[in-house]
């Protein structure tokens, strides 16, 4: 290839350098870990949270459906 070429920029930057050294993966993998750690309460707090929202959803329109299928007479009960 010409002096411009793909190739030839790449072996300025990065020299016969091909692939990475167990340093480098030891340090991406712990920091993965840590966020990861970090990561694992929240998530499962929010999870709780949608499923319960979600079980809430189905009781409201539950009883949407109730009163929508019971009549035009449907009064609500004394007390409400």
């Amino acid at each position: 290839m010409n002096r411009f070429g793909r190739e030839n920029i790449h072996k300025r930057l990065f020299g016969d350098q091909r692939g990475f050294t167990l340093i480098e993966m030891v340090t991406v993998v712990s920091i993965f870990g840590i966020m990861l750690t970090a990561a694992i309460p929240n998530y499962s707090k929010w999870v709780e949270k949608r499923l319960i929202t979600a079980e809430s959803d189905k009781l409201y329109l539950d009883l949407m459906l109730a009163i929508a299928t019971a009549g035009p007479k449907w009064e609500p009960p004394i007390g409400t």
